[in-house]
């Protein structure tokens, strides 16, 4: 272990000037490196803005959807009040009605976790560039 101490000393002694360039060689690699990061994380910003565009056609679908259901409520609670007057069961109507409220809301937390989970990940994101925008900024400038 000593000897291989030894011998790498014994390089660097007898390069000299040619760290220096080492160094700079490294510096320009890690230079080049965080510029590629910051940009493959900008295309996944692209990406993540294009799913949230999804995202919201879909909630705009389910919004109009969820509309045209509560439209449909006076039917339905006609048929429920049928049942509260003494039919032992919910009518087939209302028993569509309710089963279709339920999955239109289901849908709807589900889209609002989509939402979350994406304006998370846009988030960290961000500050990935940030940083990386930091760190290339003191890599061209030392």
């Amino acid at each position: 272990m000593n000897q291989h101490r030894h011998y790498q000393q014994q390089q660097q002694q007898q390069s000299g000037g040619s760290q220096s360039s080492q160094s700079q060689y490294r510096s320009n690699g890690t230079l080049e490196y965080l510029k590629r990061e910051k940009f493959r994380r900008e295309l996944l910003i692209e990406q993540v803005h294009t799913k949230i565009d999804a995202l919201g056609q879909k909630g705009a679908l389910l919004e109009a959807e969820q509309r045209a259901h509560l439209l449909s409520i006076p039917g339905a609670m006609a048929q429920v009040l049928l049942t509260t007057i003494g039919v032992r069961s919910l009518p087939a109507a209302a028993r569509h009605w309710y089963y279709k409220h339920q999955r239109l809301q289901e849908a709807e937390m589900q889209l609002r976790y989509q939402a979350i989970a994406l304006h998370t990940q846009l988030q960290t994101l961000e500050n990935e560039i940030e940083l990386l925008t930091i760190e290339i900024d003191i890599q061209q400038n030392y």
